[in-house]
């Protein structure tokens, strides 16, 4: 591949159908030996993280992505000659002015999973690059794992080592790498694009903030687009940095939202995710299952906002919870509502209802829930059917609660609480004021009669 061809591995089909096909994953169906549950579990965990569907919004990033890096590409090798004249610089990305996006959302949304996807694909369009009689290695993209107390010559020396590296490099270096080692290895190679992953693994410091800026300022200089993930508790430090850090490094972000209740892209995830391990659960999105006749999609929608991290979670539990029958496992829908009431799922539970509380009052909560630049996920477009939805789903899951404390009662507890006077039960209510009698005809005329005689 010329020089002048680099910017063509990161051109996208114009139809979603083609897009999709190119960055879609959908595993084989596997095998889960139920016998071993800790083995089955982890195979669970290990195939669902495998899972990547394509929707509207994932295809606005994908695009927005490749069409920073398409530009950058096009203006960065024009021909030979621009190329090598770049690359003879000290700066050969001076005055090619790239920028920083920042991808945030909800925790188990799926953001690394949109790394792996962009990864995936980057890796196929690695080529050469021909100059004259030589030729050399052009790499599609860099991407970088933070882990917990990385540094800045961590980073480099995992740039530096290869395409896909964690925080500590390859292997072992007798020598740090520096700043203009990496830049000119990524212009010479012609990656223009930079994912970074896992930032809030850095620090959990009170300094974390800063470090984290620091870094990504850094990150921002060797060159290529710099497109990085973070969860909201650290998008809520990097917005409190001063003005002109937040500019640069939160100047250009998308926030990747959950799934939403009741559309095809939720079915089609539950379909996807639960045909992956053949018949071991027994569930249906277009079923109408339960005593509210509600389909098992909008079930599962109350019990996880729409999250597939959430999903798994309750698949993993429902499996350890769930009892053999003739050597087979099948996980119901009971199944799923009773790890949904379980001690292992509790935080995971706190966190989805302060979610619908969040969207049931229209304002913010935790801060760990939602950005501080951005509407509240499940507010954006929210009109009074999906916010009478929330209070519907917020009351079905205190019903449920109700239920199951009941259930767990002992005879002896459930005669008391049946043996209360309503009293005790029910709030009081203030006694209302006594109304006047009604007028009765002829007390007008008693009235006059009386007042004459006084008179």
């Amino acid at each position: 591949m010329r020089v002048e061809q680099q910017s063509r591995r990161y051109s996208l089909p114009t139809e979603d159908a083609r897009l999709d096909a190119l960055f879609e994953s959908i595993p084989e169906p596997v095998h889960v030996d139920l016998t071993n549950i800790e083995s089955a579990c982890r195979t669970l965990n290990q195939t669902a993280a495998t899972i990547f569907l394509m929707d509207d919004q994932r295809r606005r990033i994908i695009r927005r992505i490749f069409g920073a890096a398409e530009a950058l590409a096009a203006t960065a090798t024009p021909d030979v000659v621009t190329f090598n004249r770049r690359l003879m610089s000290l700066k050969p990305w001076l005055d090619l002015n790239p920028y920083m996006l920042c991808v945030s959302g909800l925790a188990g949304v799926g953001k690394s999973a949109l790394m792996d996807a962009l990864a995936g694909f980057l890796d196929k369009q690695d080529s050469t690059i021909e100059i004259g009689s030589v030729v050399g290695s052009a790499r599609a993209m860099r991407r970088f794992r933070a882990s917990h107390g990385a540094k800045l010559s961590d980073v480099l020396n995992s740039l530096l080592a290869g395409p896909e590296g964690g925080s500590e490099g390859s292997g072992p270096r007798q020598k740090s790498a520096t700043v203009s080692q990496v830049i000119k290895s990524l212009y010479r190679e012609a990656s223009f694009l930079l994912l970074a992953d896992e930032l809030q693994e850095i620090s959990a410091s009170s300094t974390a903030s800063s470090e984290v800026t620091k870094l990504l300022l850094k990150l921002g200089s060797l060159g290529p687009v710099l497109v990085y993930c973070c969860n909201y508790s650290l998008l809520h430090k990097l917005s409190k940095r001063n003005q002109e850090e937040k500019d640069r490094v939160l100047g250009q972000r998308v926030i990747l939202r959950p799934y939403a209740s009741s559309t095809p892209e939720w079915h089609r995830y539950l379909k996807v995710l639960t045909a992956c391990f053949d018949q071991t659960f027994q569930i249906d999105p277009e079923r109408v299952s339960g005593k509210e006749q509600r389909t098992e999609a909008e079930i599962l929608y109350g019990m996880t906002f729409g999250i597939p991290r959430k999903v798994v979670m309750l698949l993993d539990i429902s499996l350890r919870l769930a009892k053999p029958g003739d050597g087979t496992i099948r996980v119901t829908m009971d199944d799923l509502q009773r790890a949904y009431r379980s001690s292992a799922f509790a935080v995971s539970r706190y966190e989805i209802e302060r979610l619908f509380k969040q969207v049931n009052d229209g304002r913010a909560g935790d801060q760990d829930l939602h950005s501080p630049l951005d509407p509240v996920d499940g507010l954006t477009e929210r009109d009074d059917a999906q916010r009478a939805k929330a209070e519907q789903v917020q009351r079905k899951l205190a019903e449920t609660e109700a239920r199951a404390q009941y259930a767990a009662m002992t005879a002896a507890e459930r005669a008391a609480l049946s043996e209360r006077t309503p009293s005790e039960t029910l709030p009081t209510k203030k006694a209302n004021k006594p109304k006047p009698p009604k007028r009765k005809e002829g007390d007008l005329a008693k009235g006059q009669a009386l007042f004459e005689k006084l008179c």
